[in-house]
């Protein structure tokens, strides 16, 4: 009697609930049957790898120091950049300012000794000077030239041919002789109602006077030159 309730009392377990879901390998992820996977091997409670998640890899950042120093270097270089490149262009020019001027050619003068009107000109950069005539001269009453000496006259024309205005004196003319000594002009009253005196001149102005210098008498190969500070020009004079 007690074994037939001991049996009416036993639960009959169910079919469907008792089975477990099949488990896969953690490597090739096959059905497991046993122990160890059929396929590769690897044991039922293996640990299964670690899943890494991919990170962007992070720029690296500029200290606040190095960002510093790369602007100073850029500063200091374009500043030498900038002052190498002025002291070349202040040498360039003081180079070409101190050039000695090139003289024109010129016409064959005249032949004759002691008057002849002939047309030489030359131009500096800021003026045009014309040679009108010259004459000699032993001098004036008041005014005799000494023994063995003569007065040369130059009358000229000077124009103003820059966009300034400038100034012209007697004092600006000096007289190379053919020994290539060069005398200054005369303050004389030979030529007083033309003398050329000094003053200034307006653009596109112009004046005529005349400027005078003591030479031996009769020496021949005069130059005349006019100096306005920043070049030199010549005429010649028999």
């Amino acid at each position: 009697m007690d074994q037939e309730n001991n049996q009416d009392n036993q639960i009959v377990p169910n079919n469907q609930s008792s089975q477990q879901p099949p488990k896969h390998c953690v490597r090739c992820g096959a059905a497991l049957h046993g122990r160890f996977c059929s396929l590769c091997g690897l044991a039922e409670d293996a640990t299964p790898p670690p899943q890494y998640i991919p990170v962007a890899p992070q720029k690296k950042k500029l200290k606040t120091s190095t960002i510093v120093l790369i602007v100073l270097a850029i500063v200091v270089g374009i500043a030498l950049l900038v002052g190498g490149c002025s002291a070349l262009f202040i040498f360039a020019d003081r180079a070409g300012t101190f050039e000695p001027s090139v003289q024109e050619p010129f016409d064959a003068p005249p032949s004759d000794d002691f008057s002849f009107d002939f047309g030489y000109s030359n131009e500096t950069k800021y003026s045009r000077v014309d040679v009108l005539n010259t004459a000699r001269s032993p001098g004036s009453i008041d005014t005799i030239a000494p023994e063995g000496k003569e007065y040369l006259i130059v009358n000229l024309r000077i124009t103003n041919i820059g966009d300034n205005i400038i100034s012209y004196d007697t004092a600006d003319f000096e007289l190379c002789n053919s020994s290539g000594n060069l005398v200054p002009a005369q303050y004389t009253n030979i030529d007083a109602p033309t003398a050329l005196g000094h003053g200034r001149l307006l653009p596109r102005g112009a004046v005529e006077g005349s400027v005078v210098f003591l030479i031996p008498k009769g020496e021949l190969n005069l130059v005349l030159y006019m100096n306005d500070y920043e070049s030199t020009i010549s005429f010649p004079i028999i």
